[in-house]
């Protein structure tokens, strides 16, 4: 045998059989604590990595059939808020009918009308207010364009998208006749007037033809005067004269008399007048009517005018004049008349009126043809002036009488003040339907702002007439963003109510109404519309549902299968572990033995020192 001591190679055998085998026995108890056959990844480097790669497509699996379910779920909550838009729809048509029949009378329709109204504003707030997760879902803001996507898989790109019906809203209101201050206060509201009376002021009062008069002159004169004249005697009125020899009035003269002196006077006065004697003097009277611009003169005598000569006076044209503003010509509505008492002017359409000269264009219009009320309008800086066209005397003075429409401002709230482009206002005057489509464009911090209205669908009320919709102009000359005005067309007033900013389907059943038999007749096809498409959706998300309940049930079969798989590359397999630990252990109480064996040889040495 050998006598080594410092080598002892069965010691060092022993010992690193007992090193390895120890790691596999701390391998296999680690196994069969945990479960795993790969605890790290020196385990199996290989199967760790797709056993990690198969537990994300596991867990990604799970949270997509989470999110399925969660989808279900929120189908099933908009499509239980269906139901009951499905109801109320049904009931307004069950009150169209009803209204239709003539066995109503109007105030029968105008309380069924009430419960109409009613319902048609809750379905536009049921479309406002229906919310899944603390969203609103039936307003078109869910999603992209009301079009969700639900992530329904493992992978990206795995979805599967939904669109859902747009019923109403409720992010916009407007506030009825708010009174509006500041500087930007274009607008306000004003209760119609009836009729109103223009101040008509006369300029000129008219005058007809005066009738022609003769200038007449008168001189005293006896008959003595008369003999006694030793001079020439000349007439003349500054242009024509006449003269008489002084040897006509001595003695054996031809004139010794006044009434021989009007003979002579009246023949040679060149037709300028006639000359009588009359009343203890001479009267001249100018042959012809005419202004006498000089009065006629006689040698020594004095002429005293007793009626002055006047030719055919051209008429004057009587002219008035009305005071009016721009602001108030365009708030002016039908009827506009003007009369002198026996005849009349009456403007029946004052749309197109926006100011003074519009006003004035529209009057002339209407005298253009022949009517016994004849004058002529033109606009002037403060209003208007009417001049009658033939010079004659006004005997009855001019009046204008206007009415005025009521005026209701629509301002946007300050809490649901939210208009997003192509929601519609919808509103009743008196009971009857009425709308208007709004723009707006979207800001860059994403608020919306209000520019004006695409279209509008006015509506007649039953007593006031047609009643517009119009935006108002700020002072930057563009229309604000927070108002909208409604303005009727004659003095009758008008009651607006169930104001409602809405979209989708609550738009369309928000504009009808049963207030008349062919408004009644007209809702049953916009509610069957509705009844049409609220079904047609509902059929789409029951189908969607059913998808999402086998698109869920695919994948927790997919993951089931994975677990499978992970499982046989991931987990211990007990039976041959158990075999494992018992092997090594068995081993390691061996090699101990033999280890303790091995260092005992070295002592047989010192039994070679012994002797």
């Amino acid at each position: 045998m050998a006598g080594t001591v410092n080598t002892n190679i069965g010691a060092t055998r022993a010992a690193a059989a007992l090193t390895k085998n120890e790691r596999d026995m701390n391998t296999a108890m680690q196994r069969l604590s945990t479960g795993k056959r790969i605890n790290s990844a020196q385990d199996d480097a290989a199967g760790l990595a797709i056993a990690s790669k198969m537990t994300s497509q596991i867990n990604s699996l799970e949270q997509a059939v989470r999110n399925a379910q969660d989808a279900i779920s929120m189908v099933m909550t908009i499509d239980g808020a269906m139901v009951e838009i499905t109801n109320m729809v049904q009931r307004m048509r069950q009150l169209a009918i009803q209204a239709i029949s003539d066995t109503n009378t109007n105030s029968d329709r105008a309380a069924l009308n009430l419960e109409f109204q009613a319902l048609s504003q809750e379905v536009s707030r049921i479309g406002g207010n229906t919310q899944w997760n603390g969203g609103n879902v039936l307003d078109g803001t869910v999603g992209t364009n009301g079009v969700s996507t639900f992530h329904i898989g493992a992978n990206a790109n795995q979805t599967i998208q939904v669109g859902f019906p747009t019923i109403g809203s409720t992010e916009g209101d407007f506030v009825l006749d708010k009174k509006v201050d500041g500087a930007y206060a274009n607008a306000t509201s004003k209760d119609a007037i009836v009729s109103e009376s223009l101040t008509v002021n006369q300029n000129t009062a008219g005058v007809t033809a005066v009738t022609e008069a003769q200038a007449v002159y008168v001189a005293t004169l006896t008959d003595a005067q008369v003999a006694a004249m030793t001079s020439n005697l000349t007439i003349s009125d500054g242009t024509n004269q006449a003269t008489f020899a002084a040897s006509r009035f001595t003695n054996g003269g031809d004139i010794e008399t006044v009434a021989q002196l009007a003979t002579a006077l009246d023949g040679f006065s060149n037709n300028l007048m006639t000359v009588t004697a009359a009343n203890g003097g001479l009267t001249f009277t100018y042959d012809a009517a005419g202004p006498i611009s000089t009065a006629p003169t006689v040698t020594g005598l004095t002429l005293t005018e007793t009626t002055a000569g006047v030719t055919g006076v051209t008429g004057a044209n009587a002219i008035y004049t009305i005071n009016i503003s721009d602001a108030k010509a365009a708030s002016l509505s039908s009827p506009f008349v003007i009369t002198d008492g026996t005849n009349s002017v009456t403007l029946k359409d004052m749309s197109g009126v926006t100011n003074i000269a519009t006003l004035a264009a529209a009057i002339e219009a209407a005298t253009a043809t022949p009517n016994a009320l004849q004058f002529t309008t033109t606009a002037t800086a403060s209003g208007l002036t009417l001049t009658w066209d033939s010079a004659k005397t006004v005997t009855s003075p001019p009046t204008a009488t206007v009415s005025e429409a009521q005026v209701s401002t629509l301002d946007l709230s300050t809490i649901f003040g939210t208009i997003r482009d192509g929601d519609t206002i919808t509103y009743t005057v008196d009971g009857k339907a009425a709308s208007a489509v709004l723009s707006a464009v979207q800001n860059a911090d994403n608020s919306w702002s209000m520019t004006g209205i695409k279209s509008s669908d006015n509506t007649t009320g039953l007593t006031a007439g047609l009643v517009t919709i119009g935006t108002v102009l700020g002072a930057d000359g563009n229309p604000r963003s927070d108002q909208l005005v409604l303005t009727g067309t004659n003095g009758t007033a008008f009651s607006v109510e169930n104001i409602q900013v809405t979209r989708g389907i609550g738009a369309n059943v928000g504009n009808t109404d049963i207030m008349t038999f062919t408004t009644a007749t007209a809702a049953l096809n916009v509610l069957d519309d509705a009844v049409a498409s609220v079904n047609l959706k509902r059929a789409d998300l029951g189908a969607t549902t059913s998808r999402l309940n086998y698109a869920a049930d695919n994948m927790s079969s997919v993951s089931m299968n994975a677990r499978q798989s992970r499982s046989r590359v991931e987990d211990a397999d007990y039976a041959r572990e158990t075999t494992e630990l018992a092997r090594t252990q068995i081993i390691q109480q061996a090699g101990t033995a033999m280890l303790a064996q091995a260092n005992q040889s070295a002592q047989a040495v010192l039994k070679l020192l012994n002797t």
